[in-house]
């Protein structure tokens, strides 16, 4: 399967909300400027989402993808086989709609990787490995 490019993907297109499959609302915050000590070069977002009455929050520079790992962590012990439902990001500060969605399990197993020839693709998620965190 080879990975989607960004520039594939059109506006968001409002389907349907007839499925009973629940969505959950991912709010991200203004961005926060990367820090000038060690420079990562990586501008983050807060994001908060709830979900089965737990509030979820975090920074990232990929918020969307970022809260639907968080999801799944937080149904791991309620759901059996793969978590359903999708995840849409929401700018309230920008506009009411929401700006991205995917399903859940699609979030998971995937992150942006964007590089100077390809600009920004969709590649699969790998962990960073147990060995190599907290390492300079």
């Amino acid at each position: 399967m080879k990975p989607h490019r960004s520039q594939d993907f059109a506006a968001p297109v409002a389907r349907p909300t007839a499925n009973l499959l629940p969505e959950y609302r991912v709010e991200v915050g203004p961005e926060i400027p990367p820090p000038l000590d060690p420079p990562d070069g990586h501008v983050k977002y807060p994001w908060t989402c709830v979900v089965a009455g737990h509030e979820l929050h975090g920074k990232s520079n990929q918020p969307l993808l970022a809260a639907c790992k968080a999801i799944k962590r937080a149904l791991m012990g309620t759901a059996e086989g793969p978590v359903q439902g999708t995840a849409a990001m929401y700018r309230p500060y920008k506009r009411p709609q929401w700006e991205m969605r995917c399903a859940v399990e699609w979030g998971c197993f995937y992150r942006v990787k964007e590089t100077k020839n390809e600009g920004p693709i969709f590649v699969r998620f790998k962990p960073y490995p147990d060995h190599l965190k907290g390492r300079p």
